[in-house]
């Protein structure tokens, strides 16, 4: 960034004199110049760098692929996305939202496909997934590997007892 008599001085592209404030933001600008070839008489147009189409509307979305842009950050913990509708998923870890909301036994979750694995509880008769320790059956195959650690795993319980040998956390 350049800097003149205390005053931040913009710094312009010079293909179409638009200013920005940083440089990486300037970069980022005339990568876009360098790979989009916009024909505004078609309603989608090539990005020349990946020879894929999009929407006009989509295209920058897509260009963040490539330029690792992420100009959408969290204020909780700093992490940066770069699309707005990722950060808005994340906030919820934060937040503890959770607009999702089975309609068997009303859990809530915060996310969508958390939900539809839980209905899979309801839903299913089957139960395909069984331990081999104790032959508890299970719908889902992530039910059972954390009942198996649960209740199995030795490292879960590391102390002994050396009177009734029974094990301890």
């Amino acid at each position: 960034m350049s800097v003149s008599l205390g005053f931040l001085r913009p710094l312009s592209c010079r293909l179409c004199n638009r200013n920005f404030i940083s440089l990486d933001r300037l970069q980022v600008h005339k990568y876009r110049h360098k790979y989009m070839r916009i024909d505004t008489k078609k309603p989608y147009h090539q990005f020349t760098y990946c020879q894929k189409m999009f929407a006009r509307n989509y295209m920058k979305r897509h260009i963040r692929i490539h330029t690792k842009e992420k100009p959408y950050q969290c204020t909780y913990c700093q992490k940066t996305f770069s699309r707005n509708e990722h950060l808005k998923i994340h906030i919820r870890i934060h937040t503890n939202e959770k607009p999702y909301q089975c309609t068997y036994c009303q859990k809530r979750f915060a996310f969508n496909d958390n939900l539809q694995k839980h209905i899979q509880i309801h839903t299913i008769r089957e139960k395909p997934y069984q331990c081999t320790h104790c032959q508890k059956r299970f719908t889902l195959n992530g039910n059972l590997k954390k009942h198996c650690i649960q209740i199995h795993t030795i490292r879960e319980k590391p102390y002994q007892c050396t009177h009734c040998q029974k094990r301890l956390t």
